[in-house]
């Protein structure tokens, strides 16, 4: 799919979102970057044609999200090496930089609004997450997030953040272990680790960045694709192979021998950070409160005594709630 952004054309190359498939991209590149670990010339040969190609491919998506975490992903991948391919790395950096110039990527590199909403997207997100602990329903966090707790010029459908999104959905106790399990897979390398597994970590360490600055697993659209008619079966089974792809690496980095103490120390650190959160999210603006009245969903503001609605608003696919 083609996408216009300011006048630039942007590819999903079967995703609906270029983000998505910039989150891809930069997965699949630590496996090959593995090619010039070898002794081969034909190998690395192979693995540079390759990664020119991905790079390209990264460059016509326009994605800074893809372009960070491009760039931690080598700095990662060189330090695996000890820089003893640091040649080739510079002739992708280089290639990189070239690419993205020639294309015009380059040009996406600043600070404008859609940076900037996303602060104000992720305060909301805090906010909401803190009057709701146990979740507003999947695909409701952007409904409610626009209509409360945005300005008039931004609106969103999901918090541009996968995980934060998943948070405010979900509830509490999903994101503690979907954050527990980040953290254990997170904890499972080491200097005896195998150059594949490297590569996966650094590929899941590449994900993460992504899913942290765009929703790259829209979880509406995969357990609910009805509602995006104008949604291809492509965009949707592209949608979940960044899903599989993500839980896959992080279900070979949390292979091995289960250790109890990593996973005591990996729900440790979900629960310290979601009390975080959830204390940040105190300090913003008060969010809406969710509410399911006889199957029906609602979003309010209550008074002091808790009883009676100061404001509250039915909501549904049948209209826009911010527009409402």
């Amino acid at each position: 799919m083609e996408f216009t952004y300011d006048g630039l054309v942007r590819y999903g190359f079967g995703f609906y979102n270029p983000n998505h498939a910039a989150a891809l991209i930069c997965a699949i590149l630590p496996f090959v970057w593995l090619l010039f670990l070898g002794s081969g010339l034909l190998r690395k040969a192979a693995g540079v044609s390759i990664s020119a190609a991905l790079i390209c491919a990264l460059a016509m998506t326009y994605s800074r999200a893809g372009m960070l975490a491009l760039a931690i992903e080598a700095a990662a991948f060189l330090i695996f090496a000890k820089f003893k391919c640091w040649k080739i790395f510079l002739g992708i950096g280089i290639f990189a930089v070239a690419a993205a110039f020639s294309l015009g990527a380059l040009d996406r590199i600043s600070y404008d609004a859609s940076a900037g909403n996303r602060l104000e997207i992720w305060s909301a997100g805090l906010s909401l997450f803190a009057a709701n602990p146990l979740g507003v329903g999947m695909g409701n966090s952007g409904q409610i997030a626009s209509a409360f707790l945005l300005p008039d010029a931004i609106e969103c459908r999901t918090l541009v953040n996968a995980h934060l999104t998943l948070l405010c959905e979900f509830g509490i106790l999903i994101a503690l272990l979907w954050t527990a399990f980040i953290a254990y897979a997170l904890m499972g390398i080491s200097p005896k680790s195998s150059p594949p597994k490297f590569a996966a970590y650094i590929a899941f360490c590449g994900m993460l960045v992504s899913s942290s600055l765009a929703s790259i697993f829209d979880f509406d659209v995969l357990f609910y694709p009805q509602k995006y008619e104008h949604f291809t079966t492509l965009n949707i089974a592209m949608q979940w192979l960044n899903l599989i792809a993500f839980c896959a690496l992080g279900a070979f980095l949390c292979s091995g021998s289960f250790s109890t103490r990593r996973a005591v120390l990996s729900a440790g650190v979900a629960a310290v950070l979601l009390a975080g959160l959830f204390l940040a999210g105190k300090n913003f603006p008060a969010s809406p409160k969710f509410q399911k009245i006889g199957g029906t969903e609602f979003a309010g503001y209550f008074g002091r005594s808790g009883n009676a609605p100061e404001r509250m608003a039915l909501f549904c696919d049948a209209f826009n709630l911010k527009g409402a």
